[in-house]
């Protein structure tokens, strides 16, 4: 299982009052569908998310890291 950081979300570039709305193509409607996409992968895996930051869209990649510590 795998979770987002606060530093590795600065490490990708997410600003506050950035809008998360996709993770490596999927949509990404709210915290549910975060949580099953982050479900879907690993930590120390390297993942693309696509945010909205006010009328931009932009493109990122984030690593996660591993929710068990390993």
């Amino acid at each position: 299982s795998s979770d987002l950081t606060s530093a590795n979300a600065k490490k990708a570039g997410l600003q506050e009052g950035d809008l998360i709305i996709a993770m490596e193509s999927a949509e990404v409607n709210g915290y549910d569908d975060l949580r099953d996409e982050l479900a879907r992968h690993t930590g120390g895996e390297t993942v693309s998310i696509t945010v909205l930051r006010g009328n931009e869209t932009i493109e990122l990649s984030m690593l996660l890291y591993s929710k068990s510590g390993s």
